[in-house]
Order: C-alpha cells, then sequence, then structure tokens
C-alpha cells in the first residue's frame, strides 16, 4: 500500500487533545486521517489555481465563497473602517474554521453550537453571531447560489449584558490621577474628557483640525461632521504641547501615531499605575455628556457635541440630570420646612409674658 505524505499539517496538543493546521494557511483540520488529508489536498489545489489565475477559487456554495463575495460587496464596504476591521477579524476567524461548508448545510443547530462553544466569552459570542448574522442574510438575498430558506442566526438573545459600572463616567479624581503623568494617555484623557468623542476618533485628531478654539472632526463609525468648540482647560492644555503641524496630536514616544492595540496597552499599564480600577476610555464620552446635562444642556445640545443621531442616549443624561436637580429642590424644601417646624415649636413653649 502506497504511503501518501502531505506537507504543511502541523499538529498541537492542548488541554489532552490534538488538533491538526495547515502550517501556510492556518486553517484547522479534521480530526479523521482521511479527510484531513482530502481538505490538505484541496487546500493545495485552490492555492495551485491562485498561483496561476491570481484570484482565489472557492466552491460555489462554500462558506468561503460567501466570505469572499460579501467582503467585495458594497454592504461591506458601506460600513465604518474600523467596523470593517472589526468584521474582518471575526470572519477570517469562521472562515478558518468552516470555510468548506456548505452554507445550505448551516442550520440552528449549527449556530447554537458556535454559542455554545463561545459561553465562557459571552461579548465574544455575541460579536460572532452577529456577524455570522450578516453573511447569512447577504447568502439569503441570494437563494440560487447559497440554497439557503431562512436565516438561522436570526432572533438570538444577547449572551452578555452591560453591568451598571460598565463604562461608566470618570469621577474628578480618576481625571486627574490619568492626566498627572504628561505623555499620550494624558492627552488622550484630556481631549475625550473634554470633547466626548470615541477613542478611535480621538486617536486619529490632527493638529490641522484643531484652530486653537474647535475641533473639526467626522466620526468614524456615524459619518457625523461635528464642529465641537474647545473647553479653555483643554485650550491651554494643547497649547502647552510640542506640535508637528500635518501629525496626530497624541503620539507615542517616538512621535508617532498610536496604533489602537498599542494605544490600550499604554492605557492598562497607566490605570495600574494610578491605582485607579474600572474605567474605561469610553467612559469619557459618558463624563461629557454627564458634565453636559449637569451644566443644564438641552438633548439636542449633548447630541450636537457627541454626534448622537437619536436623542436616546442624550436624554438618558438629562433624565439623569433632572432628576438630581428635582431630588434636590425636594430635599431643600423639606429642609426649609423642617427649621420652619422647629422655629414654630420652640415659640410656641415661650411662655407669654403678664402684664
Amino acid at each position: 500500500m502506497q504511503t501518501l505524505r502531505l506537507r504543511g499539517i502541523k499538529r498541537y496538543v492542548s488541554g489532552g487533545r490534538t488538533y491538526w493546521y495547515f502550517r501556510p494557511t492556518g486553517e484547522r483540520l479534521p480530526d479523521e486521517p482521511h479527510a484531513r488529508a482530502m481538505r490538505v489536498l484541496e487546500i493545495q489545489k485552490e492555492r495551485e489555481r491562485f498561483k496561476l489565475t491570481g484570484k482565489a477559487v472557492y466552491a460555489p456554495g462554500s462558506f468561503d465563497d460567501l466570505c469572499d463575495a460579501y467582503l467585495r460587496s458594497d454592504d461591506y464596504g458601506s460600513l465604518a473602517l474600523t467596523t470593517r476591521g472589526d468584521y474582518r477579524e471575526r470572519i477570517d476567524w469562521l472562515r478558518q474554521r468552516f470555510g468548506a461548508l456548505q452554507v445550505s448545510g448551516i442550520d440552528r443547530e449549527f449556530v447554537v453550537a458556535l454559542r455554545d462553544k463561545l459561553a465562557a466569552k459571552p461579548r465574544a459570542a455575541d460579536w460572532m453571531l452577529q456577524v455570522l448574522r450578516r453573511l447569512l442574510y447577504f447568502a439569503l438575498d441570494r437563494p440560487s447560489r447559497y440554497g439557503l430558506q431562512y436565516n438561522p442566526a436570526a432572533r438570538f438573545k444577547r449572551a452578555w449584558r452591560p453591568s451598571a459600572s460598565s463604562n461608566r463616567p470618570w469621577t474628578p479624581a480618576e481625571v486627574a490621577a490619568m492626566t498627572k503623568v504628561p505623555g499620550p494617555i494624558a492627552t488622550a484623557v484630556m481631549l475625550g474628557a473634554h470633547l466626548g468623542q470615541r477613542e478611535g476618533d480621538v486617536l486619529r485628531l490632527t493638529w490641522a483640525q484643531f484652530d486653537g478654539e474647535a475641533v473639526t472632526l467626522r466620526q468614524s463609525k456615524t459619518g457625523e461632521q461635528l464642529v465641537v468648540p474647545a473647553h479653555p482647560e483643554l485650550v491651554a492644555y494643547l497649547e502647552r504641547l510640542p506640535r508637528i503641524e500635518l501629525g496626530t496630536i497624541v503620539v507615542g514616544a517616538r512621535g508617532r501615531p498610536l496604533t489602537g492595540n498599542g494605544f490600550r496597552t499604554l492605557f492598562q499599564r497607566q490605570r495600574a499605575a494610578a491605582g485607579v480600577s474600572g474605567i474605561t476610555f469610553h467612559g469619557l464620552r459618558h463624563t461629557a455628556a454627564q458634565a453636559l446635562a449637569e451644566a443644564g444642556c438641552s438633548e439636542a445640545e449633548i447630541r450636537a457635541v457627541l454626534g448622537h443621531r437619536t436623542s436616546q442616549m442624550a436624554s438618558h443624561y438629562t433624565r439623569r440630570a433632572d432628576q438630581a436637580r428635582l431630588a434636590g429642590a425636594a430635599v431643600e424644601r423639606l429642609v426649609g420646612l423642617s427649621k420652619k417646624n422647629k422655629t414654630g415649636a420652640k415659640m410656641s413653649k415661650t411662655p407669654r409674658k403678664t402684664v
């Protein structure tokens, strides 16, 4: 019997279990030897076709075929830059495991098994199901190619529920602790606290977008064009910084822009060094919104600063600020009434002088 030797297969043992991968592509291979060998041969044929044509060839109706079509579509291209990056990361994860699977074979049981597999990481499970749901809706609109009759990833309850402390507003003491040490984190925190913008938009801000009085930007998530006047404290802080006219405001030690991962690593280090816990950079967006609401700003004014498309989030902060003001006024009235009653009681106990 002739033995077929296939190159590029990697064996990996974890937790007492053996996993197989095709080294050149990183794709996980089936556990069964014959199925593993057949998949390697298929991948090698695909790679040979790619060398000849310069274009990857996938089996029609396969999950690989679906992912490739979606990534070339306007549906994907219309997403914000950061969202496309998030989607691409999860699409790559899915296709490495299920690329050869026919889309018509994906059913509710398959999706439930995927969710259960990621149950230990509920946010990751929600993200993965969101991306898979979008892919399958794309396939549902092309029934002749993918043969899908319904979207098995639709109508799933979210596995992750944010706690009350998730992305909470920062306290003034926490802002002071994180801006005490000069550097990129302090600069980003000042921008986030006073402008109320998302992390990615803050990191992309350039000196050309700041005219000394206001910051002009287009939000990457919503596409909203904003002009946000800078608070005097922020203006004074920025005027003390060295600037590269065409460079970003937040820069690393070498004067270069920071990547998202690089910034988050520095943020975590400085947070630990400052002895602060329970804060996220996104919480600064809530800090700004809360400060605006407590200053008496309307929902429309808060939306104009933060770039919210609807009044739902803005109304959350105005309601909370109104509740605090009304509760304070109510207690003041109660205290005033108590003082009045005590004064009246004292006066009633005072004996009248007889003439």
